[in-house]
């Protein structure tokens, strides 16, 4: 058995990394019924769901990207005191001219 000078067996170290790679692989297949799932716990109100189903539509995973759609959502969990919605409302004006650089 071949292990490091800090004791660790390479084949457990390999498998690790090949556990890691194999979780990182996005799951597309699934993204249309997550969409569908998060809709329906944000449109109960569910303020991280509102943010997430934002993201969805920005991003155009399960949903076709649609940017009008995904400000209403961010300012839905903004309202319902979600601070990552909060943030993406604040983001661009944050960003903007008028406040310059950091």
């Amino acid at each position: 058995m071949v292990q490091t000078r800090s004791g660790f067996d390479m084949k457990f170290v390999a498998l690790a990394f090949s556990c890691l790679l194999l979780f990182a692989m996005p799951a597309s297949a699934d993204d249309a019924r997550t969409f569908d799932a998060m809709v329906a716990l944000a449109n109960r109100g569910d303020a991280e769901a509102q943010y997430h189903v934002g993201m969805m539509h920005n991003n155009g995973i399960g949903t076709q990207q649609d940017r009008s759609q995904a400000l209403g959502w961010f300012q839905k969990s903004a309202a319902a005191n979600d601070p990552l919605g909060a943030y993406k409302l604040a983001r661009p004006i944050r960003e903007s001219a008028a406040f310059g650089p950091d």
